[in-house]
This record gives C-alpha cells, sequence and structure tokens, in this order.
C-alpha cells in the first residue's frame, strides 16, 4: 500500500510595523508623542505657545528634526518652530487685608513693573473690641512683577487694655508709634535716631527720657543726644619749609571757637637764595577764630641786588682815595717848603745885611758881597734840600695810607645799622665801601646810594613817601636787611 505524504503548507501574515513620533517644544521639552504605521504621512498644523516672563510667541510649524521625509519609516522627531513677534504679557497682582475684608486689584501688569508704581492697598491699625492689631507688612514681601501674586496683610494682635506708645526724635517728629497692653514694657524698633551735626558740634545718640517703663498710660519718649565739640585742622603753607614745618606743612587740630590770639602761629625768618632775600609779608588770609577748616599761605616780599663790587674795584677806590691824600698831603708839604725857604732867605738876608753892616768898616765891599752871596746860595741851597726831604716824607706817608686803607677793606668783617627820625645811620669797624638800597613792600628798588664809610655815616630818608620799606646795606664781606617805617 503506498502511502502519500502531505508536505505542510506555510502561511505567510504581514503585520505592518508602528513607529513612534515625537513633538518638542523649542527648549527640546517633549509635548507629544503619536504611533504611526509604516508609510503613513505624519499632518500636524498647531502646536504649543512659546512663553518668556516677558512676551508670548505663536506658534508657525513643525519642523521634522529626526527621520527622511514625512512619510513614516521609523521613529520621528519634530521640533516647533516660533514666530519672531514678541506678544506682552501681562500680570495679575491682588492685595487682602483679612482684619476690614478690603481687597485692591491690579490688572494687566507687564513683566518688570516696579513695586513703587503698584496701587498697594493702604492697611491701617485697627481695634476691635478690646483687641489692637497692628498692621506689620505684606506676605509675601512687595517685589516687581514677574507673576501673578496675592499679597496678604499681616498683623500683630494685641488683647486688654491697651495705651499707646510714640517715640520722637529731638525735634519732635515722631520716629515710631505702638500699642501695648497694660504692664508691657515698650521696645523701639525704628532705626536709630539722627540729630544732625552742627558747625560747633557733633552728636551721639544717648537714649530716651524719660527712662523707659512698663506701660501704664499712653507715654512719649524723646531721644537724647550726646555733644561734642567738633575740631578743626588749621594748615599752614610755608614755601620755604621753615624749621616746624613738613613738607611745608604745619598742622594743628582747635576746637570749635578757639581765639584767633590763642593759635600758635609760626614765625618766619628772611631767607636769602643767593642775591635775593625773601622776607615774610603776610598770610594771604587773616587769622582768624576757629569755626571750620582753614589753610593759611605765607607770602614773602622778594629783594634782589646787584652783584657786590669785585675786588680790582675795591683796590681802584682806595688808590684813588690814597693818591687824593697824597696830592693833599703834597700840597700842604710844597706850602710848609715855600714858608721855610721864604724863612731862610729872609733870615739869609737879615744876616747879610748884619753881616754887611759889621763887615763894612773891617772888610771891603767885595768881601761883603762875596760872603753875603755864599750865605745866600748856602741857604737856598739848605731850603732846597729841605723842601726835597719834606716832600720825599709827605709822599711816602701817604704811600704807606694808602696801603693801609686797602688791607682795612680786606679785613673788614661787618658793620651796624641804625634808623630814626627817618635818618638811617651805618657804622663800619672797618672803612670800606657799602650800598645802601630802598626798596617798596612791593620789591621796587626806591633808591641807591653808594659811600666810602670810615666810622659811620648818616643818611636822610625823610624825602620817601611815608611808609614801610625795606632796607638791605651790604658790602664785599657782609650783608644786613632790615625793615623801617617813614613817618
Amino acid at each position: 500500500m503506498n502511502m502519500v505524504v502531505h508536505e505542510p503548507t506555510i502561511k505567510k501574515t504581514t503585520n505592518p510595523r508602528i513607529y513612534t513620533v515625537v513633538f518638542k517644544t523649542y527648549d527640546d521639552d517633549e509635548w507629544d508623542t503619536e504611533r504611526h504605521y509604516y508609510n503613513e504621512v505624519v499632518e500636524r498644523d498647531w502646536g504649543p505657545q512659546k512663553e518668556t516672563p516677558e512676551c508670548y510667541y505663536n506658534f508657525e510649524k513643525w519642523v521634522r528634526t529626526v527621520g527622511a521625509s514625512d512619510t513614516v519609516k521609523g521613529d520621528m522627531e519634530y521640533t516647533a518652530q516660533y514666530s519672531s513677534r514678541c506678544i506682552a504679557r501681562t500680570y495679575y497682582v491682588e492685595f487682602y487685608d483679612p482684619i476690614r475684608g478690603r481687597w485692591s486689584e491690579n490688572y494687566d501688569l507687564a513683566y518688570g513693573t516696579k513695586v513703587e508704581d503698584l496701587e498697594v492697598l493702604e492697611v491701617r491699625d485697627t481695634t476691635i473690641g478690646n483687641c489692637f492689631y497692628e498692621f506689620t507688612g505684606w506676605s509675601p514681601e512687595l517685589a516687581d512683577v514677574t507673576e501673578d501674586v496675592l499679597y496678604r496683610a499681616q498683623f500683630d494682635t494685641t488683647c486688654g487694655e491697651q495705651y499707646t506708645v510714640t517715640w520722637l526724635n529731638y525735634n519732635g517728629n515722631t520716629l515710631e508709634q505702638k500699642r501695648y497692653s497694660a504692664g508691657d514694657t515698650p521696645n523701639y524698633n525704628g532705626a536709630t535716631p539722627v540729630r544732625e551735626n552742627t558747625a560747633k558740634y557733633t552728636y551721639s545718640f544717648a537714649g530716651w527720657s524719660p527712662t523707659v517703663v512698663a506701660v501704664t498710660k499712653d507715654t512719649r519718649y524723646t531721644a537724647t543726644f550726646d555733644s561734642t565739640i567738633r575740631k578743626y585742622e588749621i594748615t599752614f603753607k610755608d614755601p620755604f619749609n621753615h624749621e616746624g614745618f613738613v613738607d611745608s606743612l604745619m598742622i594743628a587740630e582747635y576746637p570749635y571757637g578757639t581765639k584767633a590770639t590763642d593759635i600758635d602761629v609760626p614765625e618766619l625768618a628772611d631767607t636769602t637764595i643767593g642775591l635775593c632775600t625773601y622776607s615774610f609779608d603776610a598770610w594771604d588770609n587773616e587769622i582768624a577764630d576757629v569755626t571750620a577748616k582753614a589753610t593759611y599761605v605765607a607770602t614773602y616780599a622778594k629783594l634782589c641786588v646787584d652783584p657786590p663790587p669785585s675786588s680790582s674795584s675795591v683796590a681802584s677806590s682806595s688808590s684813588v682815595m690814597s693818591s687824593s691824600s697824597v696830592a693833599s698831603s703834597s700840597s700842604v708839604a710844597s706850602s710848609s717848603s715855600v714858608k721855610s725857604s721864604s724863612s731862610v732867605a729872609s733870615s739869609s738876608s737879615v744876616k747879610s745885611s748884619s753881616s754887611v753892616a759889621s763887615s763894612s768898616s773891617v772888610k771891603s765891599s767885595s768881601s761883603v758881597a762875596s760872603s753875603s752871596s755864599t750865605k745866600s746860595s748856602s741857604s737856598t741851597a739848605s731850603s732846597s734840600s729841605a723842601k726835597s726831604s719834606s716832600s720825599s716824607k709827605v709822599e711816602s706817608s701817604s704811600s704807606e695810607k694808602g696801603d693801609a686803607i686797602v688791607a682795612m677793606y680786606d679785613l673788614q668783617k661787618n658793620f651796624k645799622i641804625g634808623f630814626a627820625r627817618n635818618m638811617f645811620t651805618v657804622a663800619v669797624d672797618v672803612p670800606s665801601n657799602v650800598r645802601l638800597q630802598v626798596f617798596d613792600m612791593n620789591g621796587q628798588l626806591m633808591e641807591t646810594v653808594d659811600e666810602y664809610i670810615a666810622g659811620s655815616r648818616s643818611f636822610s630818608l625823610g624825602h620817601l613817601d611815608r611808609g614801610n620799606y625795606i632796607v638791605r646795606v651790604w658790602n664785599s664781606t657782609a650783608q644786613r636787611t632790615t625793615r623801617i617805617v617813614i613817618r
């Protein structure tokens, strides 16, 4: 028996595949998902709105970010695309007072609206029955608008017998006011009281008057302050940085009200630099009583002179004076010689005449003439010799005197000066050439006098206008400067 073998028949079935399509927002958050069969076309023309704190942005379309086409071949992703136009967001802010049941609403507020621009509900302290409700603020705390918000008034509640405590500043302004139950000790919670400083005083908070005690009635407390006299820096400036100055400054502190006469004002000496002397004149501002910080600057009168005479000019001057002295002495000597010669001649004549008279009886006239001639000649020669000798001695004496003057000038060290009744006197220890110059207080040269002084010499300055002057006296080795007043 033949058996027939049948092979099994395999029936093929096709199960369509399903894929996931994800829709995302602009910030890559998953907004929605869909399941699609293979080869289906994804179609969606609406999407979420984009929001930022300031703006809304309208949805425009979906942009495929995963997948080859809108026909489903596998899992796919789409991301929303938005309009670039900002639609301004607005917010709602509300205030609520639970004690009196009052509301206040603010609509359509733009993002970032300042808290001070809000219409805040006015809330007052309230007494209901024997309870006192003191408004303490809002919850949450007020802030600029960034979202919809409800602010709720907050209160401290005190029940029982109540009294009002008021805290006042020194000028009567109210700093704080609060209700307390009988027996409670009040406490000031405001900012530390302040009193403005004055030119004379600084103030610091000291406490309250009267002393704070437990509440038994309505009470007022007033702030008290300690006062301290202010001190101010008084600065003196000196460009020559005299002793006591540091970097040309002398600074000291004095209490307000210190009298000008009690300020330690520095005394400034004259300063000589080269051929110029700087004499302190005055402070740029009058020294005043201390009422604020002050600075005083020293001012000086500047006096400059020509260079002192050179040694050659001094020697020349001395030589001239020596020659003059010699000439004068020679003249005196010459006169003396003449007188001496005349005297000799006269004596000779007398003697000759006497001889003639005496000899006339004994000797011949020729003998007498010879004798007379001889005596006369001898007398004349003697007189000439005497004259020559005298002249020689005078010239020698004059030369020695000139040398002595030069020597004394070289040894000259200093001199003394004085002023009285518009007469200026200069006294030198050793004869020398001296220059005297007079300046007004602006440093203008008014007069110059050059003199050779041996001993002392006075100069009248009465022809100058009345007022203050500076006098400079000097020679090649010393100088003096002083201030005078012409009256």
